[in-house]
């Protein structure tokens, strides 16, 4: 039973994560996989809490922290907000952490394995409630990776029924002996996502670190589990784009010529695409552009964080969710056009795009003229006051917007 093989599983693995590819999609095995890999590494903050994988755990002191279910209990303020409203109406509320869903399955997993060690106990059995699959946990050590995020040292083995379960009936009996054991339940779908966590994480513990094993542990292999919660904003606007070509999926290396907005694999998909895509095409070729002088976080709103409701709360006050640069942020979308929002505020208009690449501001007191065209253009939004529009980098500090013509409104944003 191999970590998610099956195409279904794996797109509905990025739902869950909120990376929206289209069930018809033609995209590749290969680049499904890698844009789960990306996105359980980026739930993890892993970039910004091991820039350098990977670990050195002769140099990590041992978790001294809160207990360490408190510290692998992540969210952010979207997730915080559904959860007053499930408390208010006793009703689901989709996107909250307890929503049935495969990534929420496996952090709810993760929090079971990192609330081992506040129980005294070292042992954990996941099965499903069918007992079709079960894996076998043992924490061998708890180091503090930051000062909010303890990083779990552990050795695991996945069995399902039909194989020869030798190694765990050893695992179970010893354990319970012990009175070390403990259990909880993970559909098969969550199970295979946890061991495709695993054998990535596998990568960041050292070959050198010999962790003590029992008789009926050679067949384990050793990995790691660090705090894992929702996307940041960020994360979201860069693993939902570039979805390959607009016809079939593969990866993309042409734009069209006229508007630059959408990606082929070939001149064959650019001609196919043609009828379907002359709407969009002829909106970006003749709409209303305006290049506007912006101005940056620091002259606009000096003093204010760029914090969101999709901010990590493990991340409030510290620099783990927050990009700090001195002047205009880089270019990331060179000449191509890109999704803007445009959001009315008292005395200015925010800009910024899906990745939080650009963070912009229009003063009324700098330019009432295109201040003034993009609160019109603001209220045309779904919500009053926002919208979208397709925008340039023109320059630094220099933005070209199509002002009359709106993207498609089912962003993931």
């Amino acid at each position: 039973m191999a970590p998610l093989e099956r195409r279904e599983d794996m797109i509905n693995v990025l739902a869950a994560l909120g990376i929206d590819i289209p069930r018809d999609s033609k995209m590749s095995g290969k680049r499904l996989k890698q844009r789960i890999a990306k996105a359980l590494n980026r739930a993890q903050l892993l970039s910004k809490r091991l820039p350098s994988p990977p670990l050195n755990l002769h140099e990590l002191p041992p978790w001294t922290g809160p207990p360490l279910e408190d510290a692998f209990s992540t969210t952010n303020m979207a997730e915080l907000a559904k959860g007053m409203q499930v408390l208010a109406t006793g009703t689901p509320v989709p996107g909250h952490p307890n929503e049935e869903n495969v990534f929420n399955g496996l952090r709810a997993t993760i929090l079971a394995i990192a609330s081992l060690k506040d129980k005294g106990l070292n042992a954990l059995v996941i099965q499903d409630k069918d007992q079709q699959a079960a894996m076998c946990i043992r924490v061998s050590e708890v180091y503090q990776l930051d000062r909010r995020a303890p990083v779990i040292i552990l050795l695991y083995q996945w069995y399902f029924r039909g194989n020869d379960n030798e190694e765990m009936f050893g695992f179970v009996s010893q354990n319970m002996r012990g009175e070390d054991l403990s259990t909880t339940e993970a559909t098969v779908e969550e199970q295979r996502l946890l061991m495709r966590l695993l054998s990535q994480n596998s990568l960041l513990v050292p070959s050198s670190n010999r962790v003590v094993r029992q008789s009926y542990e050679n067949g384990f292999r050793v990995s790691c589990v660090m705090p894992i919660g929702p996307l940041s904003m960020k994360d979201l606007g860069a693993l939902n784009a570039e979805m390959g070509c607009e016809v079939c999926g593969d990866k993309g290396r042409l734009r069209c010529p006229r508007c630059e907005s959408v990606i082929y694999c070939s001149e064959a998909c650019s001609i196919k695409n043609q009828l379907s895509h002359k709407s969009q095409c002829d909106d970006l070729s003749q709409g209303n552009w305006k290049t506007i002088t912006v101005q940056t976080r620091d002259e606009a709103a000096p003093g204010t964080t760029n914090y969101n409701r999709y901010t990590r709360i493990d991340a409030f006050g510290s620099d783990l969710d927050m990009e700090t640069t001195e002047g205009p942020s880089p270019n990331i979308h060179g000449k191509n056009p890109f999704v803007v929002k445009i959001q009315m505020r008292n005395d200015n208009v925010y800009i910024y795009d899906r990745q939080a690449s650009i963070d912009f501001f229009v003063m009324r007191s700098k330019d009432r003229e295109h201040y003034m065209m993009l609160c019109a253009a603001a209220t045309t939004g779904l919500i009053s006051g926002k919208c979208y529009r397709w925008a340039k980098r023109v320059s630094d500090l220099e933005l070209s917007i199509c002002l009359d013509k709106q993207p498609p409104q089912d962003l993931k944003w």
